[in-house]
């Protein structure tokens, strides 16, 4: 948890490719001993860095009524969202990062999309309108 709750901001903003394991390691103050003895490899962490930012960000934003619907989409597309975006939405961040990774992490990323999209699309009553805001 530690790993992930220090990493997810760090990948976010350099990108993970360009964000080597021991940079990585040394923003938890672990050693890459320790990375080892939780993940099989990078893959794998920005798997688990995915997982953890889609539910945060799911969970973040409680879309109950249109009005909440209105109200996350003006946070999203806020200056600030748009500045910080090592503590934003993790899809832009990552989604070329995404691209180049493995089916487990892209097929993690789908399921994440295509959940927000279903969940918007049962609000708005419009699966369309759904994808056009996912997107």
């Amino acid at each position: 948890a530690l790993l992930l709750s220090k990493a997810a901001p760090l990948v976010k903003r350099q990108g993970f490719a360009s964000t080597g394991l021991d940079t990585l390691m040394k923003a938890a103050g672990l050693t890459t001993g320790a990375f080892y003895s939780q993940f099989s490899s990078k893959a794998e962490l920005l798997e688990a860095i995915l997982q953890r930012e889609l539910s945060a960000q799911h969970d973040a934003f409680p879309l109950d009524s249109l009005e909440q619907l209105a109200g996350a989409t003006r946070l999203y597309l806020s200056r600030g969202h748009a500045q910080h975006a090592d503590m934003g939405c993790p899809i832009p961040a990552l989604a070329a990062e995404v691209g180049r990774a493995g089916p487990e992490v892209r097929e993690t990323f789908e399921r994440a999309l295509e959940q927000r999209q279903r969940r918007l699309a049962e609000l708005m009553g419009d699966e369309n309108r759904a994808w056009v805001l996912t997107c």
